[in-house]
């Protein structure tokens, strides 16, 4: 039995609450009044392709997660388990259940919620998940620039990124579910396939927010947003973007 499986077991757990934290909506949906961009198909239909990716990534944490469990069972019990858990004739060759990719991939995972609920924190009630300006109640209606947003413009996106950039290399580094047992040349392969390329779309998507939010908020705060731009030059990453 592999001696990291506990472990793993667990910053599979982790991960998984730090991805439920990231992707779950903190406020509903903005009202009828709110400005929301639905410039593409993604932001249109964000919130059920939302539920989407969120399903398929919580049913393969759970397979993970209860895969890294059954390898804590006795050899002689893991040949009595149903070969839909894992079709590989071997289930535990010794490989090691813990390697550096996957620490990266949780590392980033739980960094990014972080980061994400960092900017949760400090938008309060002016977070939404889709691209909105909400309609101007008064003259004290202020630019955020605290908090994340005082190191670059768009944390929330990058934080985003991170954590499913994250979900993704954990799950898929060497000795997990996935590869050892061989999932994608199985029939449950082509909705791993598809999981991959919601969080990769997901991502993409994201990222090509930037300029519309940035059009957006200049349009709205004017010098105030230009002056912000210039003390905090970065979209997403201090130093680089």
């Amino acid at each position: 039995m592999p001696p990291s499986a506990a472990l793993k077991s667990f910053a599979i757990f982790l991960s998984a609450l730090c991805y439920f934290i990231n992707s779950t909506p903190p406020l509903p949906p903005p009202k009828s009044n709110a400005n929301v961009y639905t410039g593409n198909f993604f932001e249109r239909f964000m919130r059920p392709i939302g539920v989407v990716t969120r399903t398929l990534t919580c049913t393969m944490f759970v397979v993970s997660f209860f895969f890294e469990v059954i390898r804590l069972l006795p050899t002689t019990v893991q040949a009595e388990l149903p070969r839909g858990i894992c079709a590989s004739q071997s289930r535990d060759d010794g490989m090691p259940s813990v390697n550096s990719i996957f620490v990266a991939g949780c590392i980033a995972c739980i960094v990014g919620a972080a980061a994400r609920k960092w900017c949760y924190t400090t938008l309060g009630d002016l977070f939404t998940f889709e691209v909105t300006l909400k309609p101007c109640v008064d003259s004290t209606d202020i630019l955020i620039t605290s908090g994340p947003y005082a190191f670059v413009r768009h944390p929330s996106y990058i934080a985003a990124a991170a954590n499913h950039l994250g979900v993704a290399t954990m799950l898929l580094a060497d000795g997990g579910w996935i590869r050892k047992c061989e999932v994608t040349s199985t029939p449950f392969g082509t909705v791993v396939l598809v999981w991959l390329g919601l969080l990769a779309w997901t991502v993409w998507s994201l990222m090509r927010r930037i300029k519309v939010e940035d059009r957006n908020l200049k349009m709205r705060f004017g010098r105030t947003w230009e002056q912000y731009a210039q003390k905090v030059p970065y979209k997403v990453i201090p130093g680089l973007y």
